[in-house]
């Protein structure tokens, strides 16, 4: 799956694929407003390099969180991220790749 952030909010694209886990940009935004725009969007992102640290439960909310299946994918996903130490937090934030 991966996150589409521009300048009006997020979605989640490709949810139903839990074997990887992107931020994708629109020009608009691009990686010099991502900054401002992540802080606006999901206060508690913060980037690392060409990572960014995502809140898990915003992914979850941005998500099927209403799919019991869904989420238990998504649970799997997100323990998997954590014994690859892709977690932080206690698991309250993710890595995400940022694609430009």
């Amino acid at each position: 799956m991966y996150l589409l952030v521009d300048a009006s909010g997020s979605r989640l694209h490709d949810d139903d694929d839990f074997r990887r886990l992107d931020l994708r940009l629109t020009d608009e935004v691009g990686v010099d407003r991502l900054p401002d725009t992540l802080e606006a969007l999901h206060p508690g992102s913060e980037i690392d390099g060409d990572h960014v640290w995502f809140p898990v439960d915003a992914l979850r909310r941005l998500g099927r969180p209403q799919d019991p299946q869904w989420v238990e994918q998504f649970g799997a996903m997100i323990a998997y991220a954590a014994r690859s130490g892709w977690t932080r937090d206690e698991e309250r934030t993710v890595r995400l790749h940022v694609v430009p």
